[in-house]
């Protein structure tokens, strides 16, 4: 194999992110942890607390990457996803924290549908594939109607997002765009949460381990 063919494979090789060196995908999620955690500790305003809350979860994400790209273990993509998910529920209950009194109070709901979230694949398969379905490619009416608005929204989602905070700004407050923008925050969280921990639970070890018992006993 020539020289040349030999590079363009090994390019190739690095477009996919499953077979890139540990330490490439170690220094992405240091990259994008490091700018999620500046997010959540400056907005809506400088936290002490939250940015070492930040730089501990970019420092777990970190360690998580590094096992996870030498081992390739289940442990590790459960907690990189984990994490990377907590950065947008963080940054959304920060948000509404800002508006919204009584946090203590909501605060606990929110984070309980995060688990719930992540646990749902345990919990009831039938529904949990359900809602992935519905993300992905929806068969209902509602599912199919709510992703046509998305798409429809998308082009403007900047314009519009620019206007919400300009109105927001002349307007004194900043209260309509925390809203707006820390509910999302917490629907990214615990949407994409469903969807990583549906697929990541059919290769959790033990599962595999029962199964190659039962085929073994048959």
């Amino acid at each position: 194999m020539s020289k040349r063919k030999t590079t363009r494979k090994r390019r190739w090789k690095l477009s996919s992110p499953e077979s890139w060196p540990w330490w490439m995908g170690v220094a992405m999620v240091l990259l994008v942890f490091g700018a999620m955690g500046a997010l959540m500790a400056l907005v809506p305003n400088y936290s002490p607390t939250a940015l070492r809350v930040a730089g501990a979860m970019t420092l777990s994400g970190v360690l998580a990457a590094a096992l996870g790209g030498r081992t390739k273990s289940w442990w590790s993509q459960v907690a990189y996803m984990a994490l990377w998910m907590l950065f947008f529920l963080g940054l959304g209950i920060r948000m509404w924290a800002a508006v919204i009194p009584a946090a203590w109070l909501w605060a606990p709901l929110v984070s309980g549908g995060y688990l719930l979230a992540w646990a749902l694949p345990a919990i009831h398969p039938e529904v949990s594939a359900t809602l992935l379905r519905e993300q992905l490619a929806p068969e209902t009416r509602f599912g199919q109607g709510c992703l046509r608005v998305s798409l429809a929204l998308l082009p403007g989602a900047g314009v519009s997002g620019y206007w919400v905070y300009e109105f927001s700004k002349r307007a004194g407050q900043l209260d309509i765009l925390l809203l707006i923008a820390g509910g999302g925050s917490i629907a990214v969280a615990t949407a994409w949460s469903q969807a990583a921990s549906h697929q990541l639970w059919p290769r959790r070890p033990w599962a595999k381990k029962a199964e190659a018992e039962s085929q073994a006993e048959a």
